[in-house]
């Protein structure tokens, strides 16, 4: 769910850009599920390789769902939630947020544009 978050965003036209989170994916089956597959296993895996790609797809929706990373502020909440909490408190006013990948960012938690400004935040919880 949280990578979800970080990597998928809205372009200037409202349009979801998902490549980022596309090529996560396959890193993820990649890296963590077809090491611990049989050969049988593995061939079936890759020969359905969008219907996995869509199951994971599917189980990060619900998740979501069943798990909202944006719903209260709450004082124990760990940083990258707040981190989240914000970006979403931003979107809901207009703004197209994204929190950053938790490396490398050099502090930038959030990225967030609206009318041809661009912001970068550092979020203290």
């Amino acid at each position: 769910m949280r990578v979800r978050a970080q990597l998928v965003r809205e372009d200037a036209y409202g349009k979801l850009q998902v490549e980022k989170w596309e090529k996560e994916k396959a890193r993820f089956i990649s890296q963590q599920i077809e090491p611990g597959l049989s050969r049988n296993e593995l061939r079936a895996l890759q020969r359905d390789d969008a219907q996995s790609k869509d199951q994971i797809e599917a189980r990060v929706e619900v998740a979501t769902r069943e798990n909202p990373a944006f719903g209260c502020f709450c004082d124990d909440m760990a940083s990258t939630d707040f981190e989240r909490f914000c970006a979403e408190e931003l979107r809901q006013v207009g703004w197209n947020a994204r929190v950053t990948v938790q490396s490398r960012d050099q502090g930038i938690d959030v990225v967030a544009e609206k009318d041809g400004v661009r912001v970068v935040l550092q979020c203290k919880l």
